[in-house]
């Protein structure tokens, strides 16, 4: 295996200079054990990465004993030549990915990887360098260098421990999330490295996917819980199943903290509200990468990595602007808006310097630093009245202005306020002939709410469960379920903690609006999924009336203590 994969695979590195640094709304907390996965991140900033491959001096071709050309003949500059491990090997000479991958999505790499050039150099010379034999060679190697990350997730499928230990040193979680946050990649590379990082980091050994709804209580626990708490699983492991050698290590499988994947947590919202709550439909790699990274936290929702309230909203703010069609564009300038058009500058100033403010992205207004978009909130913040009249919606029952609103204080942070339909793209946005990227990423997106909503009825089950705890307490210990004040039920139901959950408040409109706007899309798939999205949003309260009734309460000893050795 180790010879086949020198002579027939690419290899990847992580160069030891900084490329840039991470923003300053990044926050790896450190254990008192050792630091969590990515927080050498924060010192040592986001680093370049290098690949080489099996070469020679001499000119390719089919049947030859390397894999394909010499750097020199594909006109790559040589960062590093390491020296051959031994006399049967060849020595390897390591170039950056991004000047050989940019070939993939030109309109958006070109300027970044030639920072010397003029920053129209591509619309004007576009074409031209195209049609060269060294830009062909290059592509061919960048695709399949993509295909090579995809085959590599496709071994790790399915828990595969051998492949995944023996993956995992090469694309280490460092090196992947370096992919994530350099924007000079080609939007096609980042994509493959975010299904490789999620099959290889997050959907792996010891994690396991996290129950949304629970139905089997331990009496004794729930009496000791915080009622009115609210209620999101989160990742649990029971450090006793680990091996010795893990224990010692303090590898990655020892982190038992759902803070694990605090980073990743903290680019799905930076790439999310970098999009400025809108997908369009022409640029199609960008938006196949926003559904990599939609995919990416799925995962990270699935196995109870995302853990507070705060972090459930601030992921859902930025994923519901995008979600609404009525802020999409049919086509627009090829623009790298993660990156906020880093054109006309050095690899060295392509960064988020945490002492320039001038080159952070400001997570927490990027829709109102952009003078791509309209205002959207007024000098008070509150959304105008404007917006609301655009949105076809009228002003709330008991209000007659737009005040009614919530203030961008009460709002999540680090998210757009809510969407801005685009009264051009009019109802050509609904046919996908033109291609079905957006529409596959709103079918993610809707399948991320579904869970939010799974986890919104655990939460009422969780708050029926604590108030009845209490009621019986307070009633004496003959009380039963049946005797409950309905209102009391019902006031609990029907909240729902809608700080937390109520998609409508968190998007700043209506959630039963954007469904239905939804549903127009000619694509079958979407509508099925935004069909059932729309009939769960609206059927919360028999959803958790029929999971209250399957409740079960363990008040013998015995039976509490075989339940929880089962659920570890």
């Amino acid at each position: 295996w180790g010879n086949n994969r020198f002579q027939l695979l690419l290899s990847l590195k992580v160069a030891e200079k900084t490329k840039c640094a991470l923003p300053a709304t990044v926050r790896i907390p450190s254990m008192a054990n050792s630091p969590l996965p990515g927080y050498s991140l924060l010192q040592q900033g986001i680093r370049d990465l290098q690949v080489s491959w099996n070469t020679c001096p001499q000119t390719w071709d089919i049947g030859k004993s390397w894999l394909y050309f010499h750097p020199i003949h594909l006109e790559l500059s040589v960062l590093e030549q390491e020296r051959p491990p031994g006399p049967m090997w060849a020595s390897r000479n390591w170039i950056s990915l991004a000047d050989l991958t940019w070939v993939l999505d030109p309109d958006y790499c070109y300027a970044l990887v030639h920072p010397s050039e003029p920053e129209n150099a591509w619309e004007m010379r576009g074409h031209k360098i195209s049609q060269k034999g060294t830009f062909k060679a290059r592509l061919i190697l960048a695709k399949y260098f993509v295909a090579q990350i995809d085959l590599m997730r496709e071994m790790c499928l399915n828990y595969q421990v051998n492949c995944v230990h023996a993956l995992q040193r090469e694309y280490s979680f460092e090196a992947l999330c370096c992919a994530l946050w350099d924007h000079s990649l080609a939007p096609t590379v980042r994509a493959a490295f975010v299904r490789l990082l999620l099959t290889l980091w997050v959907e792996r050994h010891p994690h396991m996917e996290v129950q949304t709804c629970p139905l089997v209580f331990v009496w004794n626990d729930v009496v000791r819980s915080k009622p009115g708490r609210v209620w999101i699983p989160f990742f649990e492991l029971d450090i006793n199943w680990l091996d010795d050698d893990s224990h010692r290590a303090k590898d990655f499988d020892a982190f038992t903290s759902p803070q694990k994947f605090q980073v990743l947590t903290d680019y799905v919202k930076h790439h999310l509200t970098s999009s400025q709550g809108r997908l369009v439909h022409s640029n199609k790699s960008p938006t196949l990468y926003t559904d990599a990274v939609c995919k990416l936290l799925m995962g990270l929702l699935k196995y109870g990595f995302i853990y507070s309230e705060s972090q459930l909203a601030g992921v859902l703010n930025p994923l519901l602007a995008c979600l609404d069609g009525r802020t999409d564009l049919l086509s627009s300038a090829p623009t790298n808006l993660e990156g906020e058009v880093m054109r006309n500058r050095s690899r060295s100033g392509f960064m988020l310097n945490r002492d320039n403010t001038d080159d952070d992205i400001p997570l927490s207004a990027v829709s109102a630093s952009s003078s791509q978009l309209p205002l959207l909130w007024n000098e008070n913040g509150r959304t105008s009245r404007d917006l609301r009249t655009a949105l076809g919606e009228s002003p709330a029952s008991g209000s007659t202005s737009a005040d009614a609103q919530p203030s961008l204080q009460n709002l999540p942070s680090g998210g757009l306020a809510g969407p801005l339909p685009d009264m051009d793209n009019g109802a050509a946005r609904y046919h996908t002939s033109g291609g079905t990227e957006v529409v596959e990423t709103k079918v993610t997106m809707c399948e991320i709410c579904s869970k939010v909503l799974d986890i919104a009825v655990g939460n009422a089950t969780v708050q029926l469960v604590r108030l009845f705890a209490e009621w019986q307490a307070n009633r004496g210990a003959n009380a039963m379920v049946e005797n409950m004040m309905p209102q009391e039920v019902m006031a609990v139901v029907q909240s729902m903690h809608p700080r937390a959950f109520d998609l409508s408040y968190i998007a700043g409109t209506s959630f039963n609006v954007m469904l239905m706007d939804l549903m127009m899309y000619e694509h079958p798939k979407l509508f099925v999924v935004a069909c059932k999205l729309l009939r769960q949003w609206n059927s919360r309260l028999s959803c958790v009336m029929e999971r209250a009734a399957d409740v079960c309460l363990l008040t013998d000893p015995a039976e509490s203590k075989l339940f929880h050795s089962m659920k570890a």
